[in-house]
């Protein structure tokens, strides 16, 4: 009798383990589709934002960057890339792919940013030996050559890019006014 009062015992407690263990699982993936959700909405908001910041520039809010030259590091070695142009309005982030030269499917995505004010531009922002440009020259447009980032643990490792940036020309939209110090 004691044997079986202590297997149906056994039984209860295993049970109740398995409960716990369910419930816990069920938190997590809730816990992690509320994460995911947050995210999406984080999203979402970031682009309207900069679709409000592209439909509302002005003359110095936007650039045109090209990259091209040098190597990407794609699937772990140096590679010769596609040439990659896009324009960036003033705060905004975007991952760039780069296509290894000869091979569609070799690819890696590097991230690019323009600060609020304009005036830097920085590619692979999270890598120690990132690269950062300022605003000198880009009404004309302006080529940075033989850049470089040897961060091992970037997304980027590149060598000799050569970056150009440009204020991008806005169809019949005035000069923004400069702030100017007293």
């Amino acid at each position: 009798m004691e044997c079986a009062f202590t297997r149906a015992a056994g039984r209860l407690h295993a049970s109740a383990d398995a409960n716990q263990r369910t419930q816990r699982r069920r938190e997590r993936e809730a816990a992690e589709q509320a994460r995911q959700a947050e995210e999406a909405a984080r999203a979402r908001e970031e682009r309207a934002r900069v679709q409000l910041a592209y439909a509302r520039a002005r003359h110095g809010d936007v650039v045109t960057v090209t990259i091209e030259g040098g190597y990407v590091a794609i699937n772990g070695k140096h590679q010769t890339y596609e040439p990659v142009r896009f324009d960036l309005v003033r705060g905004e982030r975007k991952e760039v792919e780069f296509i290894q030269q000869g091979r569609s499917s070799s690819r890696q995505r590097i991230d690019v940013r323009l600060t609020e004010d304009g005036h830097t531009f920085y590619f692979d922002e999270s890598a120690r030996d990132r690269i950062a440009l300022i605003s000198t020259g880009w009404d004309q447009g302006k080529t940075h050559a033989a850049l470089n980032v040897q961060d091992k643990r970037s997304r980027s490792e590149a060598r000799n890019l050569s970056i150009t940036i440009k204020l991008k020309e806005l169809p019949s939209m005035p000069r923004r006014q400069e702030l100017r110090k007293p």
